[in-house]
This record gives C-alpha cells, sequence and structure tokens, in this order.
C-alpha cells in the first residue's frame, strides 16, 4: 500500500486487499471513485539484500491533474487517470518480472523495470503515455525501489548494490557507484542540496554521494539486521534518517529502531528504540519528516511520532489498525497524518496529537 504526493483536496490510496484504487476527501474520508487497478505489489525476499521487496510498488503519484500508478492488472502496466473523475487516461505495458514505482518530474514519469534478462530505466511522456526512452542498464539484477529525480531533472535509482545516475533528456549514464556495497535494490536513493542518500549492503549503513559526480562524500555503518526504509531527509536538509530493526529472526525477538545521523558527516545524532508491544516486531516502514516530526509505521500496527531534533516519543497510536501492519509511508498535509494498513483501511490523524479523525474501510 502506498501514499501519494497531495493535492488540495484529495488523498489517493493504493488498497492492496481489494485490488482498488480509491480516491477519497481528506476531510472526510468520502469516496470519489474507484478504479480497478489489480494488484499493485509482489513480494518476496531477493537473495542479495535479505529484505522484502515490492512494497513501494503500489504508491502512486499525483502530477498536474493525473494519478500515475504501476500495477499487475493484466501483466505489468503503468496506469495514468484523471484525478477529478478517476478515468484512464492511457496504460502503458512493461515487459518483465518487476517494475517500481513511478516518479514524475514536469512531464515525464520515469520508473524502472526488470526482467530475467535485463534491467531498464524507462521514461514517457505524462500527457500521452508516449514513451521517450528505455535503457538497460548494464549487469541486469533488480529493481524494486523507485528513482529519485533531483532539482536539474537528473534521474537516480538502484540496481543490485549499485547507484546509477541518468541524464533525464537522452538517458545516457552519467554515473555508477558500486563501491562499498553502496544501494540495496529494494529501497530508493533519495536526492537532497546536491547530495544523494543510499543504503551501504544489506541495509546497515547510510552512504552520501555527490549527487553530480557521485564521488562519496561519506559512509555511516548502522547496526540494524533488516532495513526496508528508504533514506529520509528533513525539511532543512541537516538530518537523515532510517528505519529498521536488529535482531536474530524477521518476527520475534527483535527491536525496532529509528536513526538520526548528521546530513554533512554521517555522524549518528540519535537512535530510538520503538516500544512496538507486538508479538511480531517487523521493521518499520520508510518514515516522513514534516513540522519538526518524524512519523513511522510499518509492519507493525502502531503509528510513531517522535521530536525530529531529538528523537523523543511524541505520540504512539497503538493498535489502530488491529493485527495488520501499516505498510503506507505516512503522509502529513496541513498538520494531519494520513496512512493506511493492509487490513483495507485508511486513516487521518491529528499530527499534534496522533488523536484519530477518520477511518475508511475499503472493503
Amino acid at each position: 500500500m502506498g501514499l501519494s504526493k497531495w493535492t488540495s483536496c484529495v488523498l489517493l490510496s493504493v488498497v492492496i486487499s481489494t485490488d482498488v484504487l480509491s480516491l477519497a476527501m481528506h476531510q472526510k474520508g468520502d469516496v470519489l471513485w474507484t478504479f480497478p487497478a489489480g494488484p499493485g505489489t509482489s513480494g518476496g525476499t531477493n537473495p542479495g539484500c535479505t529484505t522484502y521487496y515490492g512494497i513501494d510498488n503500489a504508491a502512486p503519484v499525483i502530477s498536474n491533474g493525473a494519478i500515475f500508478f504501476m500495477s499487475e492488472r493484466s501483466g505489468w502496466k503503468m496506469f495514468s487517470l484523471d484525478l477529478t473523475t478517476g478515468r484512464e487516461r492511457w496504460n502503458v505495458s512493461t515487459p518483465g518480472t518487476s517494475a517500481t514505482a513511478p516518479v514524475v518530474h514536469g512531464d515525464v514519469v520515469f520508473y524502472g523495470a526488470a526482467s530475467d534478462t535485463k534491467v531498464q530505466l524507462i521514461s514517457l511522456d505524462a500527457t500521452a503515455g508516449a514513451k521517450k526512452w528505455a535503457k538497460e542498464i548494464p549487469g541486469g539484477g533488480h529493481v524494486y525501489g523507485p528513482p529519485a529525480v533531483s532539482v536539474d531533472g537528473s534521474v537516480y535509482i538502484i540496481v543490485d548494490n549499485g547507484v546509477h545516475a541518468f541524464d533525464p533528456v537522452s538517458g545516457a549514464i552519467l554515473w555508477v557507484s558500486k563501491k562499498n556495497s553502496i544501494g540495496c535494490s529494494e529501497t530508493s536513493p533519495t536526492v537532497a542540496d546536491g547530495a544523494v542518500y543510499a543504503p551501504v549492503g544489506n541495509n546497515n549503513g547510510i552512504a552520501a554521494l555527490d549527487a553530480r559526480t557521485g564521488v562519496i562524500r561519506w559512509t555511516a555503518p548502522i547496526n540494524l539486521t533488516v532495513s526496508w526504509a528508504s533514506p529520509v531527509v528533513n525539511e532543512a536538509h541537516t538530518s537523515v534518517y532510517t528505519a529498521g530493526f536488529t535482531g536474530t529472526n524477521e518476527h520475534y525477538n527483535t527491536q525496532a529502531q529509528i536513526y538520526a545521523l548528521d546530513a554533512r558527516t554521517g555522524a549518528v545524532t540519535w537512535r530510538v528504540d520503538l516500544a512496538v508491544g507486538h508479538p511480531y516486531t517487523y521493521a518499520p516502514q520508510t518514515p516522513a519528516c514534516a513540522d519538526g516530526r518524524l512519523i513511522v509505521g510499518g509492519a507493525m500496527s502502531t503509528l510513531f511520532a517522535l521530536n525530529a531534533t531529538t528523537g523523543d516519543q511524541l505520540w504512539a497510536a497503538t493498535d489502530i489498525c488491529a493485527e495488520g501492519h501499516l505498510w503506507a509511508v505516512p503522509l502529513v498535509v496541513n498538520g494531519t497524518v494520513y496512512t493506511g494498513c493492509d487490513q483495507g483501511l485508511l486513516f487521518a490523524l491529528d499530527a499534534a496529537t496522533g488523536t484519530l479523525l477518520w477511518k475508511y474501510h475499503t472493503t
């Protein structure tokens, strides 16, 4: 399940359990329309990174009055819908065994796709869906996390322990960084203030690379057993956050953790152990950072809010999804947190207090 970027009056959610794309008013959760999206994600384990992939495949994007998302409906397809009506604008078939969620920059859609023989970064015209280019990434491998785009339009994607940078117009590879096992194909890079932040190796660290050259600025080892989180940068571009868990078993006897690092040096500024209180303590999902708060859910039924500067817990909304998992990366808009879980529920909570404002059951 995933949540999109925000527009003035709507919230978008892909509900994996019902294979339906729903559009809801943010004040009340009233449904405006639905679209039979089909499955939005494929789960599994990539032996190279020991993490669960596919969670972000369902995350749609809103841009310029349209919605873009990847689906496995009738094979892998990229869809574009009209935001107001839900009417299909176009769809494009994507050959392969996996594909990422899209990212939209201006009038261009970028996404990754992989088959048994090759991995590609694909560029489409956002208005008509026409293919601009598809560039094969040498060496093959896997790609599951969506690309990231910098302010100047350069596109970055992680493919099996390597970060690749592309020219947005021609699709030419600008640089590749495979040093120190930087990158894990289940996650996405994050671009901010001239730096690309990416996981290291088996998601047990973070690295910062120069966005223009790919030169490593710093690497920061972190003692996480598994992480499903992509790096997150705060609004001031001074801190980088990641999440994961430590322990020997993916299901039991593990400790969920959040780390904050100095964006300039990679030094750890704080670490928090989340008191999940759930017999199944899986890894947290990618956090959201807004208004000085870090909001984090994941494969657990509790949503946490932390002080982004100190790591102090501000509130915990416990068991809002019963025995389910809060897979959706939270979205924070105008003092409200929006998230969803794999029980087919969409939630809105007060960002300051964690009070539940409304919930919508899609089934």
